[in-house]
C-alpha cells in the first residue's frame, strides 16, 4: 500500500521494548490505510470475473502528511478518464501555463491561501488518492480472495548491461483500473510513483522528489503529444513536509502514471529466469512455467 514515509524509518523505542521488529511492525501497522473513512456514497466499483467490487476508502489517523496537489493533466483525463469526477480540482490549481504568472487581475502570481483548498469533495479525493494518503479497496470478512487492494509487480532484468535477477517495482505501486473501450487492453491502470517502500525496494527508500517528478509529468505528457508511444501523466502531487535523502536533502512528489498495462518483459523472465548465471541481484526465485503459462494467457 501507499506509505510514503522518510526512509530509513525514525523510530523511538521505549527502554522497556525487547522485541523491536515486533515494535517495527506494529508502528508501521498503524499507519497503514486500513480505517474506513465514511461516506454517503460507494468511492468506485471495478468489474471483475466475479462480478463487480464496490471499492471503499481507507487511510489511518496517523496520516498527517501535508499535501498539495501541484498538476492534473486535462488531456489524460479527456483521453483515458473521461468520466473522473475531478470535482473543482482543475480549477484551483489553474490551467497549464508556460509563464509564471496566471489569469488574476494585474497578472499577479497567485498565493495560497484559505481560499486555494478545495471546496468539493471530488476534488480533496482526488489529492487524498492520488497523494498516496488514501487508499480505494475492498476487503471482504469471508471472501479476502475476492477482495481488491493496491499492487505492486514482481519482475527481472537486467541493469547496467549485466543479468540483475529480481528487480521489481521498487517504488511504484498501482492502485486502481479503470475501463476504457479506447485502452487496447480495454482499461487504463493509475500508478503512484514514489509513494514509498514496497516489497521490492530492498534498501531503498520508495520515493521520489521534486525535480525529477516535475521532469516524468511533464515528458510524458510532451512524448505523447508528438506521437511516441509512453505512459501518460495524470497527476503531480507535492508532500512539503517529507524529507527525501539524495545527495542533499530535498521535498517529495509522486506522479501518477497511467498505462494500458505496466506488465513488462521483466514479468515473464521473473518466471523463467535464465539457469546456471552467476549475477549479484535480488534474490531471483526458481522458474513457475505453470504462473508463466497463465501470465501469458492474461496478457493475450
Amino acid at each position: 500500500m501507499p506509505l510514503p514515509l522518510l526512509f530509513p524509518f525514525r523510530i523511538d523505542f521505549p527502554d522497556d521494548v525487547q522485541d523491536k521488529k515486533g515494535f517495527i511492525e506494529a508502528w508501521l501497522g498503524h499507519k497503514e490505510a486500513l480505517e474506513l473513512v465514511e461516506t454517503e456514497k460507494v468511492s468506485a466499483s471495478i468489474e471483475k470475473e466475479e462480478g463487480v467490487i464496490q471499492l471503499r476508502k481507507f487511510t489511518s489517523d496517523e496520516r498527517v502528511q501535508e499535501r498539495q496537489l501541484l498538476g492534473l493533466s486535462p488531456a489524460c483525463l479527456k483521453d483515458c478518464f473521461p468520466r473522473l469526477d475531478t470535482g473543482d480540482a482543475l480549477d484551483v490549481i489553474g490551467p497549464p501555463l508556460l509563464t509564471a504568472k496566471n489569469s488574476l487581475k494585474d497578472g499577479e502570481p497567485k498565493e495560497n491561501n484559505e481560499s486555494d483548498r478545495f471546496s468539493t469533495l471530488a476534488g480533496q479525493e482526488i489529492l487524498d488518492i492520488l497523494s498516496g494518503h488514501t487508499i480505494l479497496a475492498s476487503f471482504p470478512e469471508n471472501a479476502p480472495e475476492e477482495g481488491y487492494a493496491p499492487w505492486s509487480l514482481r519482475y527481472s532484468g537486467h541493469q547496467f548491461g549485466q543479468w540483475a535477477g529480481q528487480l521489481g517495482d521498487g517504488r511504484a505501486i498501482s492502485i486502481l483500473e479503470v475501463a476504457n473501450a479506447e485502452s487496447p487492453t480495454g482499461a487504463y491502470e493509475m500508478q503512484l510513483k514514489g509513494a514509498g517502500r514496497t516489497p521490492f525496494s530492498r534498501s531503498a527508500d520508495g520515493l521520489a522528489v521534486v525535480r525529477s517528478s516535475v521532469r516524468e509529468y511533464l515528458c510524458a505528457e510532451a512524448m505523447h503529444a508528438l506521437g511516441v508511444p509512453t505512459t501518460r501523466s495524470l497527476a503531480l502531487a507535492h508532500l512539503p513536509t517529507l524529507p527525501v535523502l539524495r545527495e542533499r536533502v530535498e521535498k517529495a512528489a509522486i506522479v501518477t502514471r497511467v498505462a494500458p498495462s505496466f506488465i513488462r518483459i521483466g514479468s515473464f523472465q521473473a518466471l523463467n529466469p535464465p539457469e546456471q548465471m552467476f549475477f549479484l541481484g535480488g534474490g531471483q526465485q526458481s522458474a513457475d512455467l505453470d504462473a508463466l503459462r497463465i501470465l501469458g494467457e492474461y496478457t493475450a
